[in-house]
């Protein structure tokens, strides 16, 4: 492990994507600046989400990313669903194919303890909702809104479950 990695929130991985994007110490990050050296990871990996955008934050001023101020953390969310826009325009165009099994169904209203009568349409309004940060990781689509986190199937559009956050 180098340098970057003994920076707050830096782990191997993230150190090892920083070094593939050609930032290998903490003054390069500095300099770099957190939204382009995020911007850079993005573009070898899909699935570099807010909370890494935010944990580069937090390694460039030398605190815990859950110690950014709440105005920085509302600029880091702002940056990053401008950036997620593609992601999240492909999931909305699709919106029409969004379904879910019987079991599907059980499973939202079981963990939310969901008492509506269409399922689909509760999971569709969130994900159209302005406040959904929605990433794509592999095969799935996270859609983190109103204290709870959504998957659906990138493939088949299919609501797999649903989480409490």
């Amino acid at each position: 492990m180098g340098e970057l990695s003994e920076l707050q929130n830096i782990g191997k991985i993230v150190e090892q994507q920083l070094n593939e994007v050609g930032i290998f110490t903490e003054q390069e990050l500095k300099e770099t600046g957190t939204k382009e050296a995020w911007v850079r990871i993005r573009q070898i990996d899909e699935s570099a989400c807010i909370h890494r955008l935010m944990a580069i934050e937090g390694a460039v001023q030398g605190i815990k990313k859950s110690l950014l101020s709440e105005e920085k953390k509302a600029d880091l969310k702002e940056f990053y669903k401008l950036n997620n826009a593609t992601a999240i325009k492909e999931l909305r165009n699709h919106l029409d194919e969004v379904h879910t099994t019987e079991l599907g169904i059980d499973r939202v209203k079981k963990n939310l303890d969901l008492d509506v009568d269409d399922v689909v349409e509760w999971c569709k309004n969130r994900i159209m909702s302005p406040e959904a940060v929605i990433t794509r990781r592999g095969k799935n689509w996270y859609i983190d809104v109103d204290e709870c986190i959504l998957t659906v199937n990138a493939y088949s559009y299919t609501i797999i479950t649903a989480h409490k956050r």
